[in-house]
Formats: C-alpha cells, structure tokens, sequence
C-alpha cells in the first residue's frame, strides 16, 4: 500500500454479494488474473487494502489532485455500461442488479 490516494467508481457488485454465485472457473480466473476481458467490456477486481471489495466494470479512476467531472458524462457512461455488466453477470449465473460502487484506498 502506497502513499497516494486513488479513488474507483465501478458498475458491477460488492465482492461478498457476488464471489459465492460465480461458477468455480469464473472465480478461479478473476483470483488468478484478477479481470476477464469479455467483448463488450473488461470486468475487473477492486481492492482496498489489498483485499478484494468488489467486481465490475471501472466507470472512473482518480488520484491525487483536483479533477474536473463531467457528471452528465459519467450518468451516460453509466448508463451504457449497467446492462452490459447486468447481461455478463448474468451469464455467469448472477442475477442480482449491478449498482454503482465507490472505493477510495492508497497505491
């Protein structure tokens, strides 16, 4: 764990929802990998303190320093990735709604 901070915001689910439903091959692959690269979309690990917090899709990624947000673009985005991660999710026998996750650790 570094001094910087880094905050994640991500579609998808908290890892203690979700780690439990996936088949053993998806969840061997995401433990060995860390993120399955699917054709619509990355689904990728999220970590705070080394420790695995959630699953999903990365909406935004921030470190040190001020940012200008376009909110109104991160809603669109948003909204364009929740059914793609939903439908993969799915797939993989998960059929509970993503959400919209935000975590904030050092790297």
């Amino acid at each position: 764990m570094g001094m910087d901070p880094k905050t994640q915001i991500w579609i998808g689910f908290e890892s203690e929802d979700v780690l439990e439903q996936l088949p053993d091959e998806i969840r061997y692959r995401f433990e060995d990998d860390g993120e399955i690269e699917t054709p619509d979309v990355l689904i990728e690990t999220f970590y705070i303190g080394g420790e695995v917090v959630g699953l999903g899709a990365k909406l935004l990624e921030h470190s040190y320093g001020p940012d200008e947000l376009n909110l109104s673009d991160l809603v669109t985005k948003a909204a364009e990735l929740k059914p793609k991660v939903r439908d993969i999710f799915a797939s993989w026998g998960v059929d509970d709604e993503p959400g919209v996750l935000l975590a904030s650790d050092y790297s």
